[in-house]
């Protein structure tokens, strides 16, 4: 496994599963009727199920869960069928029902000679059987796992069972004759333990689980989906579908049993000197040493973290007391086991042969965590590596294993490693999964490469001295009650969140990145709020719609490369901004640098606006797609796509010219945003089917006709054309021709279903020509408003009558915890006379400033939203809640790339005059401060 720590990547995580999921989520919705249908019309098999809790149980809008039951919905679903169940109400009437073809398939049904006469078996079995006797809670004559105290006993069971069978050869197996008691039915079973007819009875799985002990468990038969004799193929697709989920989710039926199966889990059932050592002993005192958060730290004398919680919830399943005691190291904790003084090594990664070693039983694990290896990226060879001093050795040899030439530097603990690493002493540190996530969550290192080690996991057990052996037993089997509440346990100990340290580098590039990064993790907060809203009544509808499920599957699948679809528009101005800006760092003119900057800004700008638009995208299908409608110049327009264009064909060896016969001062009024993506789309299609030493043309005029103006583009280009057949579906969402010399082009088919969208919406136009082998031609026209205008009238609301030294002489903090957007702030400012501008690095310390500055320094503070220590919001609250004159006289302005509307009212609420978000536009923002100063 393979991630990138730092901000980028995280950032991004979060963007591309959040559009995913709101692709998916769109889909799903927009799919329902068409889902409707298909379930209507699919195939459906009819299953037999005998009643049990745990196992199969009819709900009243029809369907059925527990484990059999979702097994059988999760083999539909791969199989492609509906099911539809039938209760019976016991194994004869099932079995008779699938012998006479009522059903096709019968559920939990163990092997025998008479049945495999009979019946179809499936190669791949759903579970394994467990045999039980249970007892009366209240008869205190019987104790767990005494197998003795059976001998004699009077055991209720039903008549030609197989657990009547199983239980009958376990008993001749260990040499006693139990009195066995037959009845009819589970209800007669029941009536005869209640009335103490008999002393205990054979059941098998969860029967009879709710007021009764078990006594003795004993695992039995495997149980499979079975079929009639003439359901051959039936059988086959089951059995495919079983073997693709067991290939996809090896632990799907373990998964299954937890979910539906586990309500022994939270009950142990302990042998009499278990019993005796639990009342000799009411307080379990747990020796801790070389624990570190978050598996274990103490705050105001209460012991917090993993370890503590997973040892408070076992200590209530046994009903004790638990208390911790910590210990200098690990060394120190026996000594105090060896003395009575502790009861257990809380936590151990030792195997078992180190523990063997010095006299300890370990319990069965607890935990088990990957083992993770971090280090900076471009690191060419690793020679020393950090490691924790109490870092096992089978740990230690294990990683030597799989690399022989590092040599390891201990550290007391997991920050004195990434210390370690930053400060170059190191090439990489080892560590476990939770030790990794924690740190970097807390201490938000700069950009690491993590990489899993794979085959090498950290099991993490506790220990008791060899006298205490028993007390080993029943911490392995109350530790086993906990296992539904790990996840939880280690989730609210551990948690990790992206971070943007060290993202920038310079200012033309990283400016741009940062700002696209941070617009797309709002835009994937932002679908992943709706995802889930519809996610939510999706779920409530679910159980009414299995057989949905399936094509929803597909939807999602569908439409996951949504973002890709969106890529080749983003990286055409990406790749001019890097190309720029690469042969910008090799001009030594100032003047052709000036022009690769306007380049740069150019193509920041068109990548702004398609990342702005990538939302808008979902409102085309659902019809609320509006159009904006303003003044621009057409011709700048152009020039800055054929710019960015430009760039990719150089790099493809393709010939690109671009023609604009449009008159100088012509301004036409339209959806600027839409007109550039059809144009962007279209030339990016052509340069991408285009083969190197190819030609691409593209001519746009605006003029006249009649009454109308006419905007009018053509693309033309000589690439490898489009298929007659492909052409009449060339602009359906996902649609892409499958050819030879298309082999490794990458798309997604809805680049001319948006174009078309777009040209259709804007009322206009789109036509195609196209040949195999010998290009394309498409054809848009748009009508447009056009007026001739003047310079001067599209500057409206420039920066042009503000002085530029209106801020000069005037002291403004500035709250910013990022280096480099202070030092952009302090820039863009001081254009205009700023000449005292005071950095406070958090909240915290912009606070502290304006507490301690004299009265009316600050006329003006410039607050970002997030910042460590304190955000803006509560750094503004603090501040206007100052017990001084200025406090509410200030001018507080936000400057952040959180631009919800509910972030722009929170700003206000909490006291702040304005919002701007973040890139800073610098006329917007002088405006702002003019318009307050």
């Amino acid at each position: 496994m393979k991630q990138r720590t730092g901000g980028i990547a995280a950032l991004f995580l979060i963007v591309f599963f959040g559009v995913l999921f709101y692709c998916g989520a769109n889909a799903y919705m927009q799919g329902d009727n068409s889902s409707d249908n298909k379930a209507s019309a699919a195939r459906v098999v009819h299953v037999g199920i005998l009643q049990q809790r745990g196992y199969s149980i009819l709900q009243e809008y029809g369907g059925a869960v527990g484990f059999d039951a979702e097994y059988m919905y999760k083999i539909a679903q791969y199989a492609g069928f509906q099911i539809e169940f039938h209760p019976y109400k016991d194994f004869r009437a099932l079995l008779s029902a699938l012998e006479q073809g009522e059903v096709q398939v019968a559920l939990g049904i163990s092997q025998t000679d008479e049945r495999r006469e009979k019946f179809l078996f499936t190669d791949n079995w759903m579970n394994r059987g467990m045999m039980s006797i249970r007892v009366r809670v209240d008869d205190k004559r019987y104790d767990y796992g005494n197998v003795q105290k059976i001998d004699g006993m009077r055991i209720g069971a039903i008549r030609g069972s197989v657990m009547l069978t199983k239980a009958e050869r376990w008993a001749e197996n260990n040499e006693i004759s139990p009195q066995f008691v037959l009845y009819e039915n589970v209800g007669d079973l029941e009536e005869a333990l209640i009335h103490e007819d008999v002393d205990g009875v054979v059941v098998g799985g969860m029967m009879l689980s709710d007021h009764y002990r078990a006594i003795l468990r004993v695992s039995t038969d495997l149980y499979y989906p079975i079929l009639n004799k003439n359901e051959k193929k039936l059988r086959l697709e089951i059995d495919n579908a079983m073997n693709r989920i067991l290939r996809e989710e090896p632990l799907y039926p373990e998964k299954l049993k937890l979910k539906y199966l586990s309500d022994d889990q939270n009950r142990v059932f302990f042998t009499a000197e278990e019993e005796n050592y639990l009342q000799e002993h009411p307080v379990l005192r747990v020796a801790i040493a070389d624990l570190y958060p978050p598996f274990y730290e103490e705050k105001n004398g209460v012991s917090k973290g993993i370890v503590p919680d997973f040892y408070r919830i076992v200590a209530s399943r046994i009903g004790v007391q638990v208390e911790f005691i910590k210990y200098k190291n690990r060394y120190a904790a026996l000594d105090a086991m060896h003395r009575g003084e502790a009861d257990v090594l809380g936590l151990s990664t030792e195997d078992i042969i180190a523990a063997s070693q010095v006299g300890l039983v370990q319990t069965k694990p607890y935990f088990s965590f990957p083992v993770f290896q971090i280090r900076r990226p471009r690191t060419a060879e690793i020679n020393r590596v950090a490691v924790m001093n109490f870092m096992p050795m089978h740990i230690r040899s294990a990683i030597n294993g799989r690399f022989p030439n590092i040599h390891f530097i201990e550290y007391p603990d997991i920050r004195a490693c990434f210390e370690a690493l930053e400060s170059g002493e190191v090439d990489s540190l080892f560590c476990n999964m939770v030790q990794m996530n924690s740190f970097m969550s807390r201490f938000r290192p700069v950009e690491y490469l993590v990489e899993g080690v794979e085959h090498i996991s950290v099991d993490c057990s506790g220990e008791v001295i060899q006298e205490n052996a028993v007390l080993g037993s029943i911490l392995s089997k109350a530790s086993m009650t906990a296992a539904n509440e790990i996840e939880g346990i280690i989730d609210s100990n551990v948690y990790m969140k992206p971070t943007l340290r060290g993202l920038l580098q310079s200012l033309p590039i990283q400016w741009v990145v940062a700002f696209f990064a941070l617009l797309l993790v709002i835009i994937g907060l932002s679908v992943w709020e709706h995802y889930s809203a519809e996610k939510q009544r999706v779920l409530a509808n679910l159980a009414k719609k299995q057989a949905a499920l399936d094509a929803a599957e597909q939807a999602r699948r569908a439409e996951s490369s949504f973002l890709s679809s969106m890529s080749h528009d983003i990286r055409t101005p990406l790749n001019g901004i890097l190309g720029y800006t690469h042969l910008a760092k090799k001009s030594e003119s100032i003047g052709e640098i000036r022009h690769f900057l306007d380049r740069i800004d150019g193509s920041g700008h068109l990548m702004l606006d398609i990342v702005n638009d990538i939302l808008d995208l979902s409102k085309i299908e659902s019809g609320k797609m509006v159009l904006s409608s303003e003044w621009f110049d057409i011709r700048e327009l152009f020039e800055a796509i054929e710019s960015s264009i430009s760039m990719n064909a150089e790099g493809k060896d393709i010939d690109f010219s671009a023609v604009c016969d449009v008159p100088e001062r012509l301004y036409i009024q339209s959806d600027r945003l839409r007109i550039q993506q059809i144009a962007m789309n279209l030339l990016s299609n052509a340069i991408k089917y285009t083969p190197a030493s190819g030609h691409v043309r593209w001519e746009m005029s605006v003029k006249k006709e009649g009454e109308q103006w006419m905007l009018t583009e053509i693309f033309k280009d000589d690439g490898i054309g489009m298929s007659e057949e492909f052409q009449k579906k060339m602009f359906d969402v996902f649609t892409q021709e499958n050819r030879t010399e298309m082999k490794g082009v990458q798309g997604t088919g809805l680049g001319l279903s948006i174009v078309s969208r777009f040209v259709e919406l804007l009322g206009g136009t789109i036509d195609v020509k196209s040949r195999l082998h010998a290009g394309t031609t498409f054809t848009v026209r748009i009508p447009v408003q056009a007026e001739y205008h003047e310079v001067e009238e599209v500057q409206e609301g420039s920066e042009g009558t503000v002085s530029k030294d209106f801020l000069k002489g005037m002291p403004i903090l500035l709250c910013e915890d990022n280096e480099v957007n202070a030092e952009l702030a302090r820039f863009l400012l001081s254009d205009y006379g700023a000449d005292t501008i005071d950095w406070a690095k958090n909240g915290a310390e912009g606070v502290e400033m304006f507490k301690n500055s004299e009265e009316n320094k600050y006329k003006l503070v410039l607050m970002d939203l997030r910042m460590p220590e304190m955000n803006g919001f509560d750094a503004a609250e603090n501040i206007r809640a100052l017990n001084r004159e200025d406090a509410s006289k200030a001018v507080i302005i936000a400057m952040s790339a959180d631009a919800y509307e509910s972030d722009v009212k929170h700003c206000i609420e909490v006291g702040m005059n304005a919002h701007i978000s973040k890139p800073i536009n610098p006329s917007e923002l002088i405006k702002v401060i003019a318009k307050f100063l």
